[in-house]
């Protein structure tokens, strides 16, 4: 398991949006198992690298690269859902 604030962060959104959860600062922060202040902090670092929308409480594009791999590496997924599999192909085509 992953112990770095950041990753636990971004593992608690992909995981989250994965179950198709409501998703808040709170239930953020308790998935990831930070303190609200911590996880406000990994949001604002992982915001700033291009990984989280701060603002939507969402992983980005490059987020969800990037949480991918890890959720795989930790069991919570193999791969992407599909619907972003397909975004991911048009963006690549145009």
């Amino acid at each position: 398991m992953t112990h770095h604030p950041h990753d636990r962060l971004l593992l608690a959104l992909y995981s989250l949006s994965q179950a198709n959860d409501d998703i808040d600062l709170f239930s953020v922060a308790e998935e990831a198992g930070l303190s609200l202040f911590r996880a406000l902090e990994s949001i604002a670092a992982l915001d700033d690298d291009g990984l989280v929308d701060r603002r939507r409480l969402r992983l980005t594009l490059a987020g969800l690269a990037t949480a991918a791999p890890l959720a795989a590496a930790v069991g919570l997924g193999s791969a992407p859902p599909a619907p972003v599999l397909a975004r991911v192909t048009r963006i690549r085509a145009a």
